[in-house]
């Protein structure tokens, strides 16, 4: 009863819109609502709902008011971090590639390769930027020694 009260207490008075939110869903829920129903009530998406309830089932209280990152969790750990940036700063072809700069998708191969985690281009690149890095879409060039034994092509206008 006493979480009830907190509850209904945090309802009316947090000043954080999403506390209050939280605090609703979980009340509504004591009230035997359905998670749909509670998603149509309040205006939210019913995983949201669905969230709410299950931090709610790990920590009670605290849940509600603790403040919640948006997004997935991340998946990399300090240890995958280290190895892109290993990766980064040696030859590509040390891996088995054949391009001697890397690519944000050959680093995601790798990821998969070395620790099986799936991970998105984009996620790469937001690492590398936030390691104050930039990439270059590699330009595809034939090599130099080809260059040098092509003749250079006649234009009739």
């Amino acid at each position: 009863m006493e979480e009830l009260e907190a509850l209904k207490w945090i309802r009316d008075n947090d000043p954080r819109k999403n506390v209050r939110k939280r605090a609703q869903v979980i009340l509504l829920v004591y009230k035997h609502f359905q998670g749909k129903q509670i998603a149509e009530i309040l205006d939210v998406h019913p995983n949201t709902v669905t969230g709410i309830m299950m931090r709610w089932k790990l920590s009670r209280l605290e849940s509600v008011s603790k403040k919640h990152c948006k997004g997935a969790i991340p998946k990399l750990a300090e240890e995958h971090l280290k190895a892109i940036d290993e990766w980064i700063f040696q030859d590509p072809t040390v891996y088995g590639y054949k391009q001697t700069t890397w690519t944000c998708k050959m680093l995601v191969n790798c990821l998969k390769k070395h620790y099986g985690l799936k991970i998105t281009q984009e996620r790469i690149r937001q690492i590398l930027h936030a390691r104050g890095m930039s990439y270059k879409k590699p330009v595809l060039q034939p090599p130099t020694s080809t260059l040098s034994q092509k003749k250079t092509p006649r234009l009739n206008f």
